[in-house]
């Protein structure tokens, strides 16, 4: 499931660009480390280091790379923190579902207002159903 929330155009661009950059930058190494891995020719010494350099030097740029990334998220978030608000656009209050009214719990589930009290005072509750959806039996800790 994917969670959708409202944003700022200008948070939501650097995001953009941001990730871009990141993946035009993994595509870029990843690359250039398998072709510099593929053009050099590997020797029959046992103990030559040569085919792993590359390797190393493109592994220290992914290093590097993800460094820098955690360094500017933890900057937007800090600043997202502090300025936030500054920019947000306004949104309508978040979707609270209303509790409905004793009445209707009584048509519905079978449950009488003081049972239902009753309920919402106790830390435990078991509540049986039927297969219609009617509640059979209530349970409660003392």
């Amino acid at each position: 499931m994917i969670i959708r929330t409202r944003r700022h155009p200008v948070f939501h661009s650097i995001d953009l660009v941001l990730t871009s950059l990141g993946w035009i930058a993994f595509a870029w190494l990843i690359t250039n480390g398998i072709v510099s891995l593929l053009i050099d020719s590997p020797t029959t010494s046992f103990l030559n280091i040569n085919p792993v350099l590359p390797a190393l030097s493109t592994l220290s740029a992914y290093a590097m790379v993800a460094a820098i990334n955690t360094g500017l998220l933890a900057l937007w978030a800090q600043s997202h923190r502090r300025f936030g608000k500054l920019f947000s656009s306004p949104q309508k209050s978040a979707y609270r579902p209303s509790l409905p009214s004793p009445h209707p719990c009584v048509s519905l589930y079978g449950i009488d207002p003081l049972r239902q009290n009753e309920l919402r005072q106790n830390r435990y509750s078991v509540i049986h159903h039927n297969a219609t959806g009617q509640i059979t039996r209530v349970e409660t800790a003392s």
